[in-house]
């Protein structure tokens, strides 16, 4: 096949019987028209040659380029990257729900009659119904764009999605118009940071649609993580980050059972020698759990960090630590710095405000 591209004098040749003709338009090298079939007829699948035009008045015109088509896209079931799919997912969960062993005691092994009644039967074919009517996946609305966008959220929350910093509000992702469908069908929870900076924290219905989870590959925090605290500890990384530490998020030090939010490790690059040991916490008037991540914190080498989200957050974090650091007037400055400085006790050297964090970030 010849293919001439009109007005710019490109040619594209793809594997075909040669006639002179041909091979003459296409002289311009030390070729012979047998040495320029040959080249063609040795082709193989995908390849192609190109004949680009002179690059310049009374230019020599370029040698003959050959070309090769672009990889097979991911998913494409001849491609080398196998894009999980969500039959098998489906099967399974299908499979569960509505099938039952040989063993079951919904079944008379003796005679192979099923004892289940007509009723039983009745109310299960309207849970499943009801299920069908629910799945997000069966809505008419739901769309690529709508599973792209879950699957950023999820991103996002974890690894990071290149060209979005945590900082920015969620609507700064792109196809965040999709939001609102999301939120109305149950697979996103909207919340707000600073003023009024949107942020979105996918539900357990979003996480069966796309397959994902919000624990990072280094682990996942203890228990039912808030959205403030996993936004929290993405902005203190990305503090670390930016003054050169090696940041380590939910983090257990040595393999100890003892988890952190983050560890920070200094390196050459990093503004001092000492080990940044962090905790995010975001209801920071339960005093008991408060003691306890301050003794953790107080047990191990380097300087002990805590985030919270706001100012009113800081002065019931140092309340419920009276007894262990004293009272500390923090009313009177409502700054993290000035308060931070008047710090020096085992358990807590430093406090960071989720809210200031993000401005921070926009300055560093």
């Amino acid at each position: 096949m010849l293919c001439e591209v009109l007005n710019i004098n490109t040619k594209i040749i793809g594997n075909v019987a040669t006639d002179d003709l041909l091979a003459e338009s296409l002289f311009h090298e030390d070729l012979t028209n047998d040495d320029v079939k040959d080249r063609i007829a040795g082709l193989r699948r995908g390849e192609w040659v190109v004949q680009l035009p002179s690059t310049g008045f009374h230019k020599q015109k370029p040698e003959i380029l050959t070309l090769q088509s672009l990889p097979i896209p991911p998913g494409h079931n001849a491609g080398q990257f196998n894009v999980a799919s969500l039959a098998d997912k489906t099967r399974e969960r299908s499979r569960d729900r509505h099938c039952v062993s040989r063993t079951h005691d919904a079944i008379d092994s003796g005679s192979g009659v099923n004892t289940v009644s007509s009723e039983d039967d009745e109310q299960d074919d309207n849970k499943e119904d009801k299920e069908d009517e629910d799945s997000i996946q069966n809505k008419d609305e739901y769309s690529v764009e709508h599973d792209n966008f879950l699957r950023m959220v999820y991103d996002a929350l974890t690894d990071g999605v290149t060209g979005y910093h945590i900082k920015d509000s969620m609507k700064e992702l792109p196809r965040s118009d999709k939001t609102a469908d999301l939120i109305e069908w149950d697979a996103l929870e909207k919340f707000e940071l600073g003023n009024r900076q949107a942020y979105y924290w996918p539900t357990e219905k979003a996480g069966d649609i796309v397959d994902k989870t919000l624990a990072p590959h280094t682990g996942g925090e203890y228990g039912a993580e808030s959205p403030e605290h996993r936004v929290g500890v993405l902005l203190i990384r990305a503090h670390y980050d930016k003054q050169g530490y090696e940041t380590h998020i939910y983090h257990s030090p040595d393999d100890e059972e003892t988890k952190f939010d983050l560890v920070a490790e200094p390196t050459k690059e990093s503004l001092d020698d000492r080990r940044k040991i962090v905790e995010v916490e975001t209801s920071p008037e339960k005093k008991r759990h408060v003691v306890d991540d301050s003794l953790k914190l107080a047990g191990e080498d380097g300087d002990a960090i805590w985030v919270v989200k706001n100012n009113d957050g800081m002065n019931k974090l140092l309340s419920s630590l009276t007894d262990q650091i004293g009272y500390v007037e923090s009313s009177r400055t409502q700054s993290f710095e000035k308060t931070s400085e008047m710090l020096d006790e085992d358990g807590i050297q430093r406090i960071y405000g989720i809210n200031k964090l993000r401005d921070e970030l926009d300055e560093m």
